[in-house]
């Protein structure tokens, strides 16, 4: 019953889709995704794959992760969707103060598509070795540039994939990336500062208590 209706959905929607916004998609990839290589993922997919430089990163993110989840790994737009990522992960634009006002993933996102394309890359699938390869050194490099802003919840996720059999393990830096996701994320490290400091004003204060409470007692007798 479930097929029926997708396949149903998949041929009145496919005459639409053309004249559907990009967000709506992305809504119809992701709704379908979930059941595997449905009538609907399929047209969904050709209409996403044409779109995917009118969508925003954060949509072509999720887009990445509806084809990986319900699409087989053999199929042609996984492999035209890793094409599409190598130009888009480029150093964060001058005059940005982060990844979002240049247009680009910020760092939880790029962990995010790490861990989506993860599979993808580990499989024997469609894409070529190139096209993996130039996948895996733009996004690596792009990690590396952004190390100490990835939030230390993804950190040993995306240590996993830099094994030698991981997704990122062709990476040409996977030792300098992984020595940098074994250091402290940015905020994580000033929140220890911060608690340093309080911990030494807190010792510092303890003294100069005592020696207070003393002085009075002198001054009573």
């Amino acid at each position: 019953a479930v097929a029926e209706l997708f396949a149903s959905a998949a041929a009145s929607l496919a005459p639409k889709l053309a004249d559907l916004p990009a967000a709506e998609i992305v809504k119809v990839v992701l709704a379908s995704s979930g059941k595997g290589g449905s009538p609907l993922l399929e047209v969904a997919s050709k209409e996403a794959v044409i779109r995917l430089t009118d969508l925003s990163l954060s949509q072509a993110l999720l887009v990445t992760q509806g084809f990986i989840q319900g699409l087989s790994a053999k199929h042609d737009a996984l492999r035209q969707v890793l094409e599409f990522w190598p130009s888009k992960l480029g150093p964060v634009k001058k005059g940005a103060t982060t990844a979002g006002d240049a247009g680009q993933l910020a760092p939880p996102q790029l962990s995010k598509l790490c861990v989506a394309t993860a599979p993808l890359l580990r499989a024997e699938s469609a894409v070529e070795g190139p096209i993996k390869q130039r996948f895996v050194q733009a996004l690596g490099s792009r990690l590396l540039m952004q190390a100490a802003e990835i939030p230390e919840a993804s950190r040993p996720l995306l240590r996993e994939e830099l094994r030698p059999e991981g997704g990122l393990g062709v990476f040409s830096r996977r030792v300098e990336l992984l020595a940098a996701l074994h250091r402290p994320a940015a905020g994580a490290a000033a929140k220890r500062r911060g608690s340093r400091s309080r911990s030494r004003g807190s010792r510092a204060e303890a003294p100069a208590q005592g020696v207070g409470r003393g002085k009075k007692k002198k001054r009573k007798r």
